[in-house]
């Protein structure tokens, strides 16, 4: 069924969808589906789903694109995918992305798929683009045991997949996934390098609202429930707005995931982790890997009672770098390990610091791995760090590693504000001045696209601080401050200009944070307002979304990744870090492919996914994540928490590898990945193997195997990822797929 431009198909009954059946919206047409049911034919089946068709190189306007609307209990079910944007066809070039979807009360139920966004930039002119006009307001997007995916060769995906896209949102909006049996990992949304807005839907007047908040009685939450990862959102190169505000988070294995992706805002949410699904082993609230900028408050993170059973995590943080971030005003009970930090989060007087946080009842409340770095200093004489302990098991504050932490805390608040059983590498300094720990939710204000001169000012005396550092070789004063070669006065001089570029960069990198936040989740994001407030933030992350930035904006980087190495680089771990971002920046300039130049990812070839996997389990930093982001949301292939002490492991059945598409049961293949052998067993005893097909990503056949053997050799085949499907002896089709590896 085709809608024609400036034609309006408006279904109020019942439509009965075959199999084969698509309803494809052109642009300048418009479907309405005003409390109409769209639903599959036959009992067991599941029809294509609605493809709503834009103009790529047009503006997002009912004119260009298509339009579907959804309203008054409107329902999409056992659709493939219930609304795509762009048509089928259209999967190298992405041509005909850009369609608008307006969904208000709207359900989407038991689709492999809800709703799928592709490429598409409304942009004014290069680097500053609108946000994507769709939205979705109290809809509900649920799965469960009523689902046609067994005997049709579909898999539950994600609910909703974002993909280079900016600004669609979510207003009071609930996904669940109840679903039972075969079991594998589900995600409510999904993005790569897409911005989106998690809110509450608020019906009161804009002048009822309290401390930014819709009063609760006029307030409809977003939730999540019974996911493997709720909310999980990574970045190759494009910087977009992420906000999650006021959601709910129940029964999910993990919450929020953010991998790569800065300036991400996550606040006054609610992470229950008192239970979890069958796909995950333990409970995580918020996940932030490789991410600076963030802004992460009054978030509350709870477990009704606390437990050895299963681990419970409140923040698992990691890789942050030297920036100045902040965990502020959050609350965690009855968890294993309430804040847990690993990797480099710190640096020379700069790095995360968590204040004004309430634990009680936790095992650690805040703990930090071994070999790992934060601020050195957490609060300061000025202004205490001032958290709240209460009934801690074991320690307050742990740092398993050899850092050494001054911690500050006010003794003149109410509320013990002093770590319990802290490691004996942190010092606790009691007569701290009470940090007031006031709500920064509503300091969002307008924000000049042009930084104001008196912070162009400090940014110019900063570097001119740093200047004098270096000439004065005060760094070696710094590192022998009792030696004989310098006097009083020299270091003093030295800890004076050290205390002031340590203050300046703090000013200048709070203010940056806050405007680059602000500018993100603008309803017009300028890439070159961006750049400019960026070019004032002192450090090396900076420094490397600088060339993000010139990347999206269709310049040449190269020069810019020099100036790093030879200005910022400083030690084996930056250089190695650099040396893989260098290898992901040439991933992304050869997959420039798409018409307007941006990056293609799924036309990697099997070389360049196994590139990306070298890049990813190298664990060097930010090009890591990123490469993780790209390999998961593209191939299926996740590296995944397994609720114990290690990360960033490559799960052994990856997404894909277990499919329902036969009767009963599924695929099981492994090792995965592999560099030879190959085992290939099916988890319904009664079938039996009777032919496996291995074939590369564009469907060329490369291997055959006749059964019963489960046993193959695949040392022959180029490194890269495969398709495999399986024929058995009574004729039902299995396939998922596996990596090849090169050597050990």
């Amino acid at each position: 069924m085709i809608v024609n431009p400036s034609s309006i198909l408006t279904i109020r009954g019942k439509l009965y969808l075959t199999s084969s059946a698509r309803l494809i919206v052109n642009p300048g047409g418009k479907l309405i589906v005003d409390g109409g049911i769209l639903t599959s034919a036959c009992p067991g089946e599941m029809w294509q789903g609605i493809e709503v068709v834009g103009d790529r190189t047009k503006h997002q306007t009912a004119a260009n694109q298509g339009t579907v609307i959804l309203r008054n209990g409107a329902t999409i079910e056992n659709a493939v995918c219930g609304i795509r944007t762009g048509l089928r066809e259209d999967n190298t070039q992405y041509l005909t992305t850009g369609g608008i979807v307006k969904a208000d009360t709207a359900t989407f139920r038991n689709c492999a798929m809800d709703v799928m966004f592709l490429p598409y930039a409304d942009e004014v002119m290069a680097g500053i683009q609108n946000n994507n006009v769709s939205h979705f307001n109290n809809c509900l997007f649920t799965v469960n045991s009523a689902n046609h995916f067994a005997g049709t060769g579909c898999a539950r995906d994600t609910r909703v997949s974002l993909w280079d896209v900016c600004g669609v949102k979510f207003n009071g909006c609930v996904f669940r996934d109840s679903t039972t049996g075969p079991l594998n990992s589900t995600r409510a949304i999904h993005a790569e390098d897409a911005g989106f807005y998690v809110k509450s839907y608020c019906t009161a007047a804009p002048n009822q609202y309290t401390d930014c908040q819709c009063p609760s009685a006029y307030a409809t939450r977003s939730a999540f429930s019974g996911f493997t990862t709720a909310v999980e959102a990574d970045m190759s190169l494009y910087h977009n707005g992420i906000t999650i505000d006021e959601a709910l988070f129940t029964n999910n294995g993990t919450g929020v995931f953010i991998q790569g992706m800065d300036y991400p805002e996550v606040t006054r949410c609610m992470f229950d982790l008192s239970s979890f699904p069958p796909t995950s082993v333990s409970a995580m609230g918020l996940r932030l890997d490789a991410c600076t900028g963030y802004k992460v408050e009054q978030d509350t993170f709870h477990r009704n009672t606390y437990s050895d059973i299963y681990d419970g995590y409140g923040i698992w943080l990691s890789g942050s770098g030297p920036d100045n971030n902040l965990l502020y005003r959050n609350r965690f009970d009855n968890l294993n390990k309430a804040v847990r930090i690993s990797g480099v989060n710190g640096g020379k007087g700069t790095g995360l610091q968590c204040t004004c946080n309430a634990f009680t009842g936790d095992d650690y409340d805040i703990y930090v791995a071994p070999s790992s770095l934060i601020a050195s200093g957490q609060g300061s004489a000025s202004s205490g760090a001032d958290n709240t302990f209460l009934f801690t098991v074991t320690s307050s504050f742990h740092h398993a590693g050899t850092q050494t932490i001054d911690y500050y805390h006010s003794s003149n608040l109410t509320g013990p504000h002093a770590p319990i059983s802290p490691s004996s590498n942190v010092s606790v300094r009691n007569r701290a001045a009470a940090n007031s720990c006031a709500s920064t939710l509503c300091d969002n204000g307008i924000v000049s696209k042009t930084p104001p001169a008196g912070l162009v000012s400090l940014k110019a005396a900063c570097d001119s601080l740093i200047q004098i550092f270096e000439n004065e070789n005060y760094a070696e004063v710094l590192a022998d401050p009792t030696g004989d070669t310098y006097n009083a006065t020299t270091l003093a001089a030295a800890q004076s200009t050290w205390a002031a570029i340590r203050e300046a960069e703090q000013a200048l990198q709070g203010q940056t944070q806050r405007a680059i936040r602000y500018l993100l989740n603008d309803t017009v994001v300028d890439l070159y307002a961006v750049a400019a407030w960026l070019a004032l933030s002192p450090g090396i992350t900076s420094r490397y979304q600088e060339t993000e930035i010139a990347s999206s904006l269709g310049l040449s980087n190269s020069s810019m990744l020099l100036d790093i190495a030879t200005l910022y680089v400083s030690t084996p771990e930056e250089q190695d870090e650099h040396d893989n971002y260098m290898d992901f920046n040439l991933l992304r300039k050869q997959l420039s492919t798409l018409s307007d130049g941006r990056v293609n990812w799924p036309a990697a070839m099997p070389t360049q996914v196994a590139e990306l996997q070298r890049i990813a389990e190298a664990n060097t930093g930010r090009s890591s994540a990123m490469a993780k982001g790209v390999l998961c949301f593209f191939f299926d292939i996740c590296y995944e928490e397994d609720g114990g002490e290690t990360r960033g492991h490559l799960v052994e059945t990856f997404h894909g590898t277990s499919i329902q598409n036969g009767t009963d049961g599924g695929l099981l293949v492994y090792p995965n990945p592999t560099n030879g052998m190959l085992y290939v067993a099916l988890s319904n005893a009664e079938e039996s193997i009777d032919r496996i097909v291995i074939a590369n990503l564009t469907g060329r056949e490369v291997a055959a195997f006749a059964g019963p053997d489960e046993r193959i050799d695949v040392t022959a085949l180029p490194a890269g990822i495969y398709l495999i499907t399986v024929t058995t002896a009574s004729g039902n089709p299995f396939s998922g797929k596996f990596v090849k590896t090169n050597g050990m």
